[in-house]
């Protein structure tokens, strides 16, 4: 499988979790998809789900269960930082913290359980 072939061009990063078989790639659409890659017989990328935001997403990470999204433009003083719990079923993610930094890294806002 090619990943350009499931975001609007080209991947930019993967994030790998190896505990859970899972991999986040983030597009410039700019679109994460986490997926699961299924090992029983031939390799097979199942997508799990996708987020887009309003805001570049400059950076991904992925530890187990948890996805954190680094977002800011290009010449922002603050950056946002938003992390997920991929293991909740239903539609939407919940959110489990939000928060806002400047560049010097000082917290302007957090919050703990965003809508």
């Amino acid at each position: 499988m090619c990943f350009e072939q499931c975001h609007a061009g080209p991947v930019h990063s993967i994030s790998i979790s190896p505990e859970l078989n899972q991999f986040a790639s983030l597009g410039v659409d700019p679109c994460v998809r986490l997926w699961k890659v299924q090992v029983t017989g031939d390799p097979v990328f199942v997508s799990l789900f996708d987020i887009s935001w309003n805001h570049p997403i400059r950076h991904i990470a992925l530890l187990r269960e948890v996805i954190g999204l680094a977002l800011s433009h290009r010449g922002s003083q603050s950056h946002k930082v938003v992390l997920f719990n991929t293991q909740e079923t239903g539609e939407k993610l919940s959110r489990i913290m939000s928060f806002i930094t400047t560049t010097n890294g000082m917290l302007i806002q957090s919050y703990e359980d965003c809508p």
